[in-house]
């Protein structure tokens, strides 16, 4: 009950600074004020204990008593006599509001029923308090190890310790527990989405166990424990899947150990007796490289390349002669299985070292490519391709060039930061297989992101089953999304839109196909 609703209201009038001070009642009025003072704490019943407060020094002071300033009044009681049963200000009398010995006194500390009494049950704030959220032994107190909102509580939903708490790191159910085997974002997970492991070729669509069931993501699963496409399966000819192939896009690993003649990891075996070219130490007089532009050695060894439109071509051992090339008919180069000669680039991995100092278009890309001839308008059918793209922005995608010029091209993927300013390492890799009885394409792109020339990562992989783009009919294709399954007799090595490029570290092998 708020304080205007009292039904008596005596005026005072009270000189500020001064002693005086006059009661607008009559002296026999004194006790029939104290009894609706009474009456009026009594009404304001369970108001909060402040506001209580607050009323009864008003409506004290308002009284007076007769009494301002510790004059006594007619009766010779002191308004503020301390042994007064009736004084409202008396420290001993059991029913004074602010004694601290009265059980009704709303600020008595003691008081059972006060709400800022500590030892009172019904306290908010008191921490022995069953019902106060600030009380330990409060259900609803979060320091309260029964709480379910407590975070020290086991059963706690968002407790550390809780078995059922979907954060909880140590909880087997947790999606992003590293020790839940059920987790697909768990590095330490064997059926996690990335391949962990660091040995075995990918299990791909020809891969034995590790094959397109696996869990990876993309369209091969991982091989062996690594990637749960096949507990110790084989990943394919290419190595054993055994303890962990590539897990699909972006998340394979390295899957070989041997190395190059630069000390680079070979992702998959060189074919015995096949075809392999490296840049060499003066690659200037390599009647196999062809820059096509001016370039200039670096003095820790790289070569430096100023043009902003580069392609440049490794020949096989036999040379390029484009009088040599019988055909372009699409069905007779698939049948034959090369367009030049036997020893065509097909199945091969391609690797090169770059590094962008300065693009002047950023979302401008490296392309390393193979499977045909020379790209020109007079010749389309010569310039059939797949290319491995890396953006200098970091990102990555794969093309299908049927002919010169006509592409079909995967959709992006981020694959690294910016290539500006840094070394990194990057392969195109690229081999038949069989896909429902018909010879398909696989292709991967792999990036050595910190250039140690160790730390491979696969970042894109697609295969080319003939149900993806192309127009090869305009080449004397039955099917206008044919897969391209011949070799070529150029691999190009090609960058637009930078300025200034450091290379190094260049190979095309043929491999053994996996």
């Amino acid at each position: 009950m708020h304080a205007d609703n009292v039904a008596w209201t005596p005026t005072l009038a009270v000189g500020v600074g001064s002693r005086e001070c006059s009661i607008q009642h009559s002296p026999g009025e004194d006790n029939l004020n104290l009894l609706r003072l009474r009456g009026t704490i009594d009404r304001l019943g369970p108001l909060a204990w402040y506001r209580r407060a607050l009323i009864i020094a008003f409506s004290i002071a308002v009284l007076g008593l007769h009494g301002c300033g510790g004059v006594a009044d007619d009766r010779g009681r002191h308004p503020m006599n301390e042994s007064d049963p009736s004084d409202p200000a008396d420290p001993s009398d059991p029913t004074d509001p602010a004694d601290p010995a009265d059980p009704a006194d709303p600020a008595d500390p003691a008081d059972p029923a006060d709400p800022a009494d500590p030892a009172d049950p019904a306290d908010p704030a008191d921490p022995a308090d069953p019902a106060d959220p600030a009380d330990p032994a409060d259900p609803e107190d979060p320091a309260d190890p029964s709480d379910p909102a407590d975070p020290a509580d086991p059963a706690d939903p968002a407790d550390p310790a809780d078995p059922a708490d979907p954060a909880d790191p140590a909880d087997p159910a947790d999606p992003a527990d590293p020790a839940d085997p059920a987790d697909p974002a768990d590095p330490a997970d064997p059926d996690s989405s990335p391949g962990n492991g660091t040995g075995g070729a990918d299990g791909g669509t020809t891969g034995g166990t590790g094959g397109t069931g696996g869990a990876g993501s993309g369209s091969d699963g991982s091989g062996g424990t690594g990637g749960s496409g096949g507990t110790g399966g084989s990943g394919g000819t290419g190595g054993s899947g055994g303890t962990g192939g590539s897990g699909g896009a972006g998340g394979g690993t390295t899957p070989g150990n041997d190395l190059d003649t630069f000390g680079i990891t070979k992702l998959y075996p060189s074919k015995p007796a096949g075809e392999s070219w490296a840049l060499n130490a003066n690659p200037t007089t390599d009647r196999r490289f062809d820059p096509q532009s001016p370039i200039t050695s670096n003095s820790d060894g790289s070569w430096k390349m100023r043009n902003t439109k580069v392609r440049m071509s490794v020949f096989t051992s036999t040379g390029y002669n484009p009088n040599a090339i019988a055909t372009y008919d699409r069905e007779q180069l698939a049948q034959k299985g090369f367009m030049q000669a036997a020893n065509d680039w097909k199945n091969i991995e391609m690797t090169g070292f770059v590094k962008v100092n300065a693009a002047s278009d950023i979302k401008d890309n490296f392309s390393w490519y193979a499977r045909g001839g020379k790209h020109t308008d007079s010749r389309m059918c010569e310039g059939s391709s797949y290319k491995g793209g890396l953006h200098y922005d970091g990102r990555a995608r794969i093309e299908k060039e049927s002919w010169h010029v006509s592409y079909a091209q995967t959709p992006y993927l981020n694959a690294v930061s910016s290539l500006l300013g840094r070394w990194v390492g990057f392969k195109t890799v690229m081999w038949n297989i069989t896909v429902n009885g018909k010879t398909a394409v696989k292709l991967e792109l792999w990036v050595n992101d910190n250039a140690d020339r160790v730390t491979w990562r696969k970042v894109y992989d697609k295969i080319d089953d003939g149900t993806w783009g192309g127009s090869s009919s305009t080449c004397g294709a039955a099917n206008t999304k044919m897969p391209m399954t011949w070799g070529g007799p150029i691999a190009v090595f090609r960058w637009d839109s930078a300025t200034d490029v450091d290379f190094k570290w260049l190979s095309v092998r043929e491999i053994q196909a996996p």
